[in-house]
Parts: C-alpha cells; structure tokens; sequence
C-alpha cells in the first residue's frame, strides 16, 4: 500500500513539474511554428503573386492553332460550365487552366487523334475582370474591369498562332476606382488574395504589399496586375500618418478636392469645395476665419465605416496639424463656430429690442 502512495505522490510531482513549464513550451512552440508559416506565406507567396498567371475561365476565348492541321485552326470560347467544344475531342474542360496548362493538356489528349500533335494556344479575347475591394477606400464594394484587345490584329492573324496584346489593369486603377485612399488607410499593408493556377497547387494564394513603396520610391513592382476574383484589402492605421497623406495628396489616385460644411461664427458660412488633406483651422480660415466672441467648435465627421466622430472644444488656431483640436479633414464634415453666451445673450436681447425700437420710430413717424 505504501509504494502504491510513493508511486502516485511521483506521478503527481512528475505532472505538476510539466504543467508549470508545459505553457512556456507549449508557447515557444507555436511562436516557432507561426514564424515558419508566415515567412512561408510573405516570401514564397510574394513571388508566386508576382509571377501568377492568367486563369481560364467562362467568357475567355482562345486561338488554338494547330501546326499542320490548318483546318482546325479557329478561336474558341469557354462556355458558361467552364468547356471549350473542340474538333474530335468535343468537350474538354479548361477552367482553372493557365493557357500553358491548357498546351499541355490538349496536346496529351490530342495524342488519341493525331500523331505528335503539336499547338500552339494564345488567349484571343479576356472576359470581364471582377474584383472586391474593401478596408481604407472611399468606396469598397465589388468592382469589374473589361479589358479591349486590337481585334484588326486578331482577325489577320487567326492562322499564325500570335500572342495577342490586352489592356491591363493594376491594383493603382483598383484602388483609384474606389475613389482612392481613406485617411486613415495603412499604404505600407495591402493585402491580395488570388486564385492560384492547378500547376502552383491550386487554391488562394495571398502576399502583403507595402504600396506607399510607389510613392516614396516610385516601386512599380508593388503596382500589380489585378486577376479576376482578386480580393484586395486596405488594412487601417490606428493615427493619420501625416507623411503618407501629403504622399498620396500630392497625386492623382483619388479626387483632388473633398467638400466640408462650415457655419456659425464666420464670414463665409456653407458647403465648400477644399483639397485633400486640408485641417480644421485651413477650413475656419478658408471661410474668412472667425469673429469676435467665437465660443466653442462643434466638429462632426462621418467615417466609412457608418460610424461617426462628434468633438467639442475651445478654438485654438495653434493647434497642432491632425490634433483632437485640429483634425485632417474628409469629404462630408460638418465644422460650426459656436458664439460665446456674452454673444448669444446680445443676440436674443436684440431680437427682443428691435420690436419695441422699431415701434417706438413708427409711432415718431406718424407723429403719433
């Protein structure tokens, strides 16, 4: 009975010595783990973004060219289950299919009708590119792209096997679309997730750019190509990063002007037109500046996201830039110059006298 204890009291001590050390391990171990998994997600994703490739879909067409065989040369479209409808073969289905993918697999199936065949695919006409954009943009939502392609070259050429030229369309043009940057967007952390091509392993893929790289640099490999089915997320700054709005204000991704709404204790009250990335006390002084006796600035913003920002606080022409006192201005605000209650008494009282002056001077005026 007692070497029954002394094994169970070991067998506790034991338990009680890993379970004190057990969460630091434990710990280690998945911080290990993470490092490998995203070193493995921001490099070797990166490149394969970078070098991704078309992906077939419904709506794209193609020129299949076969050498030898002139009468099965034509351009051929995906219909809407992701076929194409070839001579001999009828259906084969290429969706998901880069076009050297596609090579390879119709030349393997060609191989049932004819010997050493040998083709030569280009795409002839890109359907509809369709991406969504959401985070620190002025208008996120779903957006789509057709590119245009030089169809006098494609109709001379459907027996030649040409690589044919279309209009591209970079994640600048996406973000521009969606009405440019909001002030608080993180330039240096733009997220895409992309389809991956079946010979890359299939799937999403995704990589993290630092875009504000284009600005600062004028990095045109942060600039990439946007693919169909792209997800593109503007992740947000906790603060307005001053530099990176002077950056981007200083071209033309978004529009050059935002219009805020000034009123109260001002020369020149209601809505203005001013540029981006104007303050509060630019706006005040814009609209002719304050009068005498301004009490309180009452400052209501809208944010993207539905929710709102109300401030209240004493006027302060020295306030720092993008201060609580002296915020960066977005398309939409509301700025009103309050009036001191010295100022707002004098008022009522002279609403009140002007009736009984104005009778006392009709009274004198018909000689009453």
């Amino acid at each position: 009975m007692s070497y029954q204890i002394k094994a169970i009291n070991k067998i506790i001590v034991c338990f009680l010595t890993f379970t004190s050390f057990s969460p630091l391990i434990i710990q280690e171990f998945v911080k290990s783990e993470n490092n490998i998994e995203n070193k493995k997600i921001s490099n070797t994703s990166n490149q394969i973004i970078q070098k991704s490739e078309y992906i077939l879909d419904s709506g794209d067409s193609v020129n299949v060219f076969f050498k030898g065989l002139e009468i099965f040369n034509n351009f051929y479209t995906i219909d809407d289950e992701g076929y194409l409808l070839l001579p001999e073969i009828r259906k084969f289905k290429v969706r998901g299919f880069t076009v050297n993918e596609l090579k390879k697999k119709l030349e393997a199936e060609y191989t049932k009708f004819i010997k050493d065949p040998d083709l030569e695919i280009s795409l002839y006409q890109k359907r509809v590119i369709k991406y969504f954009i959401s985070g620190e943009v002025k208008t996120p939502g779903l957006y789509d792209f057709n590119p245009t392609s030089n169809y006098e070259v494609q109709m001379t050429n459907i027996n030649s096997g040409t690589v044919y030229s279309h209009q591209k369309y970079y994640l600048y043009n996406a973000i521009r679309k969606a009405g440019g940057f909001t002030n608080f967007a993180d330039l240096s952390n733009i997220k895409i997730i992309r389809k991956n091509s079946l010979s890359q392993g299939g799937g999403k893929i995704s990589t993290e750019l630092n875009f504000l790289k284009l600005f600062s640099e004028g990095a045109q490999s942060t600039n990439i190509e946007i693919m169909d089915d792209d997800y593109i997320i503007i992740s947000k700054s906790e603060n307005i990063i001053q530099e990176q709005l002077q950056a981007i204000n200083r071209t033309n991704i978004s529009e050059g002007e935002i219009n805020v709404y000034i009123t109260g204790n001002i020369p020149k009250s209601g809505a203005t037109k001013l540029k981006k990335g104007v303050t509060l006390i630019q706006a005040i002084a814009s609209a002719g500046g304050t009068k005498y006796w301004t009490g309180n600035i009452e400052y209501l913003s809208f944010n993207y996201d539905g929710s709102s920002d109300m401030r209240i606080f004493r006027y302060d022409k020295n306030a720092v830039i993008n201060s609580y006192k002296n915020p960066t201005l977005k398309d939409g605000d509301v700025i009103n110059v309050k009036n001191t209650a010295l100022k707002t008494t004098s008022e009522v009282f002279s609403e009140i006298s002007n009736p009984i002056l104005s009778g006392i001077g009709l009274i004198k005026l018909l000689g009453l």
